[in-house]
Protein backbone atom coordinates (compact mmCIF):
# COMPACT_ATOMS: atom_id res chain seq x y z
CA UNK A 1 0.00 0.00 0.00
CA UNK A 2 2.93 2.09 0.99
CA UNK A 3 4.42 1.98 -2.35
CA UNK A 4 1.19 2.97 -4.46
CA UNK A 5 0.63 5.81 -2.68
CA UNK A 6 4.66 7.09 -2.82
CA UNK A 7 3.95 6.08 -6.44
CA UNK A 8 0.96 8.14 -6.97
CA UNK A 9 2.39 11.26 -4.80
CA UNK A 10 5.88 11.00 -7.10
CA UNK A 11 3.28 10.54 -10.32
CA UNK A 12 1.03 13.47 -9.45
CA UNK A 13 4.81 15.85 -8.47
CA UNK A 14 6.48 14.65 -11.75
CA UNK A 15 3.02 15.78 -13.83
CA UNK A 16 3.29 19.08 -11.80
CA UNK A 17 6.71 19.78 -12.81
CA UNK A 18 6.28 18.60 -16.39
CA UNK A 19 3.73 20.98 -16.55
CA UNK A 20 5.53 24.32 -15.46
CA UNK A 21 6.58 25.38 -18.26
CA UNK A 22 3.58 25.73 -19.76
CA UNK A 23 1.61 29.15 -20.21
CA UNK A 24 -1.30 28.44 -17.40
CA UNK A 25 -2.54 32.10 -18.10
CA UNK A 26 -2.69 31.27 -22.47
CA UNK A 27 -4.39 27.91 -21.02
CA UNK A 28 -6.72 29.82 -18.78
CA UNK A 29 -7.78 32.71 -21.71
CA UNK A 30 -8.59 29.89 -23.74
CA UNK A 31 -10.72 28.15 -21.49
CA UNK A 32 -12.23 31.66 -20.72
CA UNK A 33 -12.86 32.01 -24.52
CA UNK A 34 -14.57 28.68 -24.98
CA UNK A 35 -16.72 29.67 -21.85
CA UNK A 36 -18.01 32.54 -23.15
CA UNK A 37 -18.54 31.08 -26.60
CA UNK A 38 -20.02 27.64 -24.51
CA UNK A 39 -22.62 30.06 -22.70
CA UNK A 40 -23.82 31.38 -25.99
CA UNK A 41 -24.35 28.27 -27.13
CA UNK A 42 -26.06 27.03 -24.33
CA UNK A 43 -28.52 29.90 -24.46
CA UNK A 44 -29.54 29.42 -27.74
CA UNK A 45 -30.04 25.89 -27.44
CA UNK A 46 -32.12 26.35 -24.35
CA UNK A 47 -34.17 29.06 -26.24
CA UNK A 48 -34.81 26.61 -29.55
CA UNK A 49 -35.79 24.01 -26.87
CA UNK A 50 -38.31 26.43 -25.12
CA UNK A 51 -39.53 27.09 -28.90
CA UNK A 52 -40.42 23.74 -29.54
CA UNK A 53 -42.13 23.30 -26.58
CA UNK A 54 -43.92 26.02 -26.83
CA UNK A 55 -44.60 24.97 -30.98
CA UNK A 56 -45.79 21.29 -29.17
CA UNK A 57 -47.94 22.76 -26.80
CA UNK A 58 -49.63 24.99 -28.97
CA UNK A 59 -50.15 21.81 -31.44
CA UNK A 60 -52.01 20.28 -28.64
CA UNK A 61 -53.84 23.07 -28.06
CA UNK A 62 -55.08 22.79 -31.30
CA UNK A 63 -59.18 22.34 -31.88
CA UNK A 64 -60.22 18.94 -34.02
CA UNK A 65 -57.19 17.57 -33.63
CA UNK A 66 -57.17 13.29 -33.16
CA UNK A 67 -55.82 11.98 -29.32
CA UNK A 68 -53.51 10.58 -30.38
CA UNK A 69 -51.63 13.51 -32.23
CA UNK A 70 -52.69 15.33 -29.15
CA UNK A 71 -50.64 12.66 -27.24
CA UNK A 72 -47.49 12.74 -29.37
CA UNK A 73 -47.13 16.34 -29.58
CA UNK A 74 -47.70 16.42 -25.50
CA UNK A 75 -45.14 13.70 -25.43
CA UNK A 76 -42.65 15.41 -27.87
CA UNK A 77 -42.49 18.88 -25.83
CA UNK A 78 -41.50 16.43 -22.31
CA UNK A 79 -39.16 14.97 -24.56
CA UNK A 80 -37.70 18.21 -25.60
CA UNK A 81 -37.89 19.66 -21.85
CA UNK A 82 -35.85 16.36 -20.85
CA UNK A 83 -32.95 16.94 -23.56
CA UNK A 84 -33.19 20.92 -22.78
CA UNK A 85 -32.37 20.09 -19.48
CA UNK A 86 -29.48 17.71 -19.65
CA UNK A 87 -28.07 19.79 -22.70
CA UNK A 88 -27.63 22.46 -20.02
CA UNK A 89 -26.30 20.46 -17.68
CA UNK A 90 -23.74 18.67 -19.60
CA UNK A 91 -22.88 21.98 -20.99
CA UNK A 92 -22.65 23.76 -17.41
CA UNK A 93 -20.10 20.99 -16.44
CA UNK A 94 -18.04 21.76 -19.12
CA UNK A 95 -17.58 25.17 -17.82
CA UNK A 96 -14.11 26.12 -16.39
CA UNK A 97 -13.92 27.07 -12.36
CA UNK A 98 -10.08 28.72 -11.88
CA UNK A 99 -8.45 25.37 -11.83
CA UNK A 100 -5.52 25.42 -9.81
CA UNK A 101 -2.38 24.78 -12.43
CA UNK A 102 -1.86 23.43 -15.57
CA UNK A 103 -2.25 19.83 -14.74
CA UNK A 104 -5.88 20.35 -13.58
CA UNK A 105 -6.35 22.55 -16.24
CA UNK A 106 -5.40 19.63 -18.95
CA UNK A 107 -6.99 17.45 -17.10
CA UNK A 108 -10.46 19.19 -17.46
CA UNK A 109 -9.57 19.79 -20.89
CA UNK A 110 -9.77 15.98 -21.48
CA UNK A 111 -13.21 15.88 -19.33
CA UNK A 112 -14.72 18.61 -21.52
CA UNK A 113 -13.77 16.64 -24.47
CA UNK A 114 -15.37 13.24 -23.33
CA UNK A 115 -18.68 15.24 -22.63
CA UNK A 116 -18.69 16.91 -25.97
CA UNK A 117 -18.44 13.78 -27.46
CA UNK A 118 -21.36 11.96 -25.55
CA UNK A 119 -23.32 15.34 -26.05
CA UNK A 120 -23.51 14.50 -29.85
CA UNK A 121 -23.51 10.99 -28.53
CA UNK A 122 -26.99 10.96 -27.09
CA UNK A 123 -28.33 13.54 -29.48
CA UNK A 124 -27.77 11.35 -32.06
CA UNK A 125 -29.88 8.57 -30.64
CA UNK A 126 -32.07 10.73 -29.52
CA UNK A 127 -32.68 12.35 -32.96
CA UNK A 128 -33.01 9.09 -34.59
CA UNK A 129 -35.59 7.97 -32.39
CA UNK A 130 -37.55 10.87 -32.97
CA UNK A 131 -37.11 9.72 -37.10
CA UNK A 132 -38.48 6.55 -36.14
CA UNK A 133 -41.84 7.76 -34.22
CA UNK A 134 -41.94 9.96 -37.80
CA UNK A 135 -41.64 7.13 -40.00
CA UNK A 136 -44.20 4.93 -37.91
CA UNK A 137 -47.14 7.98 -37.35
CA UNK A 138 -46.44 8.69 -41.45
CA UNK A 139 -47.34 5.35 -42.04
CA UNK A 140 -50.11 4.57 -39.85
CA UNK A 141 -51.32 8.41 -41.25
CA UNK A 142 -51.11 6.77 -45.12
CA UNK A 143 -53.45 4.11 -44.13
CA UNK A 144 -56.06 5.60 -41.92
CA UNK A 145 -56.10 9.34 -43.63
CA UNK A 146 -54.44 10.08 -46.62
CA UNK A 147 -53.97 13.77 -46.33
CA UNK A 148 -52.70 13.64 -42.94
CA UNK A 149 -49.57 11.54 -44.45
CA UNK A 150 -48.43 14.13 -46.72
CA UNK A 151 -47.32 16.87 -44.06
CA UNK A 152 -46.20 13.68 -41.93
CA UNK A 153 -44.06 12.90 -44.67
CA UNK A 154 -42.54 16.13 -44.67
CA UNK A 155 -41.72 16.18 -41.35
CA UNK A 156 -40.20 12.61 -41.64
CA UNK A 157 -37.87 14.29 -44.50
CA UNK A 158 -36.79 17.00 -42.10
CA UNK A 159 -36.37 15.06 -39.61
CA UNK A 160 -34.03 12.59 -41.63
CA UNK A 161 -32.04 15.52 -42.83
CA UNK A 162 -31.27 16.33 -38.89
CA UNK A 163 -30.52 13.34 -38.04
CA UNK A 164 -27.86 13.33 -41.12
CA UNK A 165 -26.51 16.85 -40.09
CA UNK A 166 -26.00 15.43 -36.58
CA UNK A 167 -24.59 12.29 -37.65
CA UNK A 168 -21.96 14.63 -39.89
CA UNK A 169 -21.22 17.07 -36.61
CA UNK A 170 -20.74 13.58 -34.33
CA UNK A 171 -18.72 12.17 -36.66
CA UNK A 172 -16.77 15.87 -36.49
CA UNK A 173 -16.49 16.07 -33.26
CA UNK A 174 -15.14 12.37 -32.90
CA UNK A 175 -12.32 13.19 -35.22
CA UNK A 176 -11.51 16.50 -33.44
CA UNK A 177 -11.67 15.07 -30.36
CA UNK A 178 -9.44 12.67 -30.77
CA UNK A 179 -6.74 15.07 -32.30
CA UNK A 180 -7.19 17.29 -29.58
CA UNK A 181 -6.98 14.58 -26.53
CA UNK A 182 -3.21 13.54 -28.53
CA UNK A 183 -2.22 16.83 -28.93
CA UNK A 184 -3.31 17.19 -24.77
CA UNK A 185 -1.64 13.62 -24.47
CA UNK A 186 1.73 15.36 -26.17
CA UNK A 187 2.11 18.06 -23.54
CA UNK A 188 0.69 16.08 -20.40
CA UNK A 189 0.04 11.89 -20.27
CA UNK A 190 -2.90 10.85 -18.78
CA UNK A 191 -2.03 9.41 -15.68
CA UNK A 192 -2.67 5.61 -15.60
CA UNK A 193 -4.27 5.30 -11.87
Amino acid sequence: MSDDHDFDAWRREWRASATRDLDIDALLENARRRNRRDKLVTALEVVLGLVTIAVCLATVLMPGLPVMERSLAGGLAALAGLFVAWAFRQRRRSWVQRPADAAALLEHERRRLDGQLRYWQASLVGVAALCVVTVLITFKSALVDGEGARSWLLSTILVLGIWLITLIRKRAVARRVTRRKHELDAVDPPSSG
